[in-house]
């Protein structure tokens, strides 16, 4: 089984890659959207685009800002930053608590104010708008070497993931989907089906004391996706890269968003702002909640905690339908107008090293894109990532073109209306719909 669940591993990385790539090749055509520019004389970047990988060094009283979450995730990056600095014990650094999906949305003022960070970290769906708002260095154009290093190093998904039109712009740090947490005290075997959580939840649910079988971030576009999606429904048509092709309020979406609302009555019967991460976490540590969805940030604290828990893939819908999540991959990437270009592609580069990565591994549950750190035995036989890998099966990576942002802003009041006021579902995803398009109108302008 874990050698299964390690070929499913190798396997999803393809899978991933041939989505991926459509949309890395798309660009952004369909939007005109004004890039900043940066003077010539704030980039440092050119005069080493000839460097060899192994040949460069940071510039002389380099300082770097580092954005990375809070939690584990900081945690492992404080350690990160020692070991570079025992390698590079000149270049000072200092790190700020930023959130991936918050970055990029954050670098586009603070970058060309000057007090962007000069690494950061964010997923791969935030790519398209970063590059073109210009606020993310080229390794191709600026540092061909190293970005020959890195395709070399890391799997194909990790790397198109990075990549617009076949540019490489970041170093993946790891790879990333949703599955299901199970309480082993409760479920010795995890229930399979949302009918086995229900009729579980009939007799074992006390929300008085708040107690409940299955808890889901189902007010959330990201992770609540597989409600849009299993049945049919889609972002964007083209795998992903086609903005004029909208799916939010098809059949198949209306289908699961139908069947989402009704987990209200019986399974999970809390309002969306009552279910978000913290206070999943929260009830699954004290064990009144006994299928927790989230992903791999989580592992190291519930190790930590001592909680006898496991992870599976999600619950399959009605009819047997498999829960299709997004996939995402966190990539390192470096400010346009850093100062130090050099000091910060060294800090990138090290912090995706096979040894770093299995760190990250240790630390914080993560996945690793790097290809030799994915291949040692630690990651392959680890029985909590073979229930993230396994549900990479039934994966789609989240799209990246610039009108991404769009879908969660007009999708995300639609599904908390339809959970919390018992909105009709077909209404509530036509306007959404409406919305979406509007915005995406909006951004062509």
């Amino acid at each position: 089984m874990k050698k299964k669940a390690f070929q499913a591993y190798r396997t999803l990385t393809l899978v991933f890659a041939c989505v991926i790539v459509l949309a890395g090749c798309s660009g952004n055509s369909s939007t005109d959207t004004p890039t900043t520019t940066k003077a010539p004389a704030e980039s440092g970047a050119s005069e080493s685009a000839a460097a060899n990988a192994g040949d460069l060094q940071p510039e002389p009283g380099a300082s770097l800002l580092i954005w990375e979450a809070a939690g584990a995730k900081k945690v492992y990056m404080e350690k990160v930053i020692a070991e570079f600095q025992k390698k590079f014990p000149d270049v000072q650094i200092e790190y700020s608590e930023t959130a991936g999906d918050k970055s990029v949305e954050k670098m586009i003022t603070d970058a060309p104010a000057g007090i962007g960070a000069d690494v950061f970290v964010s997923s791969h769906d935030n790519l398209g708008r970063a590059v073109a708002s210009g606020i993310i260095l080229n390794l191709e154009k600026e540092y061909p070497d190293i970005a020959k290093e890195v395709r070399e190093t890391h799997v194909e998904s990790g790397i198109l993931a990075s990549s617009i039109k076949g540019e490489l712009y970041g170093f993946p740090k790891t790879v990333e989907t949703m599955a299901l947490y199970y309480n082993k005290d409760i479920f010795p075997e995890p229930p399979t089906t949302f009918e086995q959580a229900i009729e579980f939840a009939k007799t074992w649910n006390d929300p008085k004391n708040n107690k409940f079988t299955w808890m889901g971030d189902v007010g959330n576009a990201w992770a609540g996706y597989g409600f849009i999606s299993s049945y049919g429904g889609y972002v964007f048509g083209d795998n992903g890269t086609n903005p004029q092709d909208i799916g939010v309020n098809n059949e198949g979406a209306i289908k699961g968003l139908t069947f989402m609302q009704s987990l209200s009555k019986v399974l999970l019967p809390v309002k969306t702002m009552d279910i978000d991460a913290g206070i999943r976490r929260s009830l699954f540590l004290d064990g009144k909640l006994a299928l927790n969805v989230s992903g791999p940030w989580d592992v190291q604290e519930f190790r930590e905690s001592g909680i006898n828990f496991g992870v599976t893939p999600m619950l399959a819908l009605p009819g047997g339908t498999p829960f299709k999540t997004f996939s995402s991959v966190q990539s390192y990437y470096i400010n346009e107008f850093t100062k130090y270009p050099n000091a910060a592609v060294l800090f990138a580069q090290f912090a995706s090293t096979k040894e770093m990565q299995l760190l990250n591994f240790e630390m914080t549950g993560s996945l690793p894109s790097n290809i030799a750190a994915g291949q040692t035995d630690e990651v392959k036989n680890d029985p909590i990532s073979s229930g993230f890998v396994k549900q990479f099966e039934h994966s789609e990576p989240t799209p990246s073109i610039l009108e991404m942002p769009a879908f969660y802003s007009s999708v995300e009041p639609a599904m908390s209306a339809i959970y919390n006021d018992g909105a009709d579902v077909k209404t509530a995803l036509d306007n959404a719909a409406k919305s979406f398009k509007d915005a995406i109108k909006l951004l062509s302008q």
